[in-house]
């Protein structure tokens, strides 16, 4: 995994699967028990994130709450 700069900026759901080492949509969705489908209307905001998928953001990818851009 590419290291975080939590210090200074947010970041999206998008850069986050990335540096968690270029997950897919579908890889990323399995981690979070979402679909393909759900994690790219959300990620091209068809849709919101709930609170409790940015929840469960945080707890996979380590980025706390308030550095994740929505």
């Amino acid at each position: 995994m590419n290291k975080i700069d939590l210090d200074t900026r947010k970041y999206t759901v998008k850069e986050i699967r990335f540096l968690m080492g270029e997950l897919t949509q579908e890889e990323f969705g399995n981690l979070i028990g979402l679909s393909k489908l759900q994690i790219w209307s959300r990620e091209n905001a068809e849709t919101e994130w709930s609170m409790r998928e940015m929840a469960l953001i945080s707890d996979v990818s380590g980025v706390p709450l308030d550095r994740i851009a929505i």
